[in-house]
């Protein structure tokens, strides 16, 4: 009888360390699902961050493009006025402000 109880006790021990033994190896498996799922967020979340910041700078681009044209117009729109001033328009505001500055 107490050969009986040791036996049984030997065997329910080793049944504890293959059910601990299989608890850990789940464990160990669910923890590699899970690190290669954090892994698979990361990258997803740095790749939408990546497209993000593209299209913010491509956006920029584009609107310091159209600055840039806008201005240009502007810049062209007053060097043709200042051109088509007549001649005699233009000598005599020159003469007008030597004359100007001779009299202080």
């Amino acid at each position: 009888m107490t050969t009986t109880i040791v036996r049984e006790v030997v065997g329910i021990e080793k049944e504890a360390e293959s059910i601990i033994s299989q608890a850990k190896a789940y464990t160990k498996q669910l923890e590699n699902e899970y690190e290669e799922e954090i892994k698979a967020y990361r990258n997803r979340m740095s790749d939408e961050l990546n497209e993000k910041i593209a299209a913010f700078h491509k956006n920029i681009e584009e609107t310091n493009k159209n600055v840039l044209q806008e201005e240009e117009m502007r810049l062209n729109k007053s060097l043709e006025a200042i051109n088509n001033i007549p001649q005699d328009v233009l000598t005599g505001l020159v003469n007008a402000i030597v004359s100007r500055m001779l009299n202080i």
